[in-house]
């Protein structure tokens, strides 16, 4: 079983609400690697690294998604 996009956007949102933030960045990556093109996801993990104090990571999460 691989799961789809979907599956990782649930896993995504879930982790995020529940504060595991490196489960988040997985979800995330395994999200771009299906759907490299969706803006969502670019957000969502910027906005994950803003909550956490790490501005540099969410500077080059804005910047990937500009470039796409």
């Amino acid at each position: 079983f691989q799961p789809s996009a979907v599956v990782w956007r649930a896993l995504l949102g879930a982790y995020t609400v529940h504060g595991h933030m490196e489960l988040a960045r997985h979800a995330a990556e395994c999200i771009l690697d299906l759907a490299p093109l969706n803006a969502s996801t670019f957000v969502l993990l910027s906005n994950i690294y803003g909550s956490t104090s790490r501005l540099g990571d969410k500077t080059v999460m804005r910047k990937m998604m500009e470039d796409r």
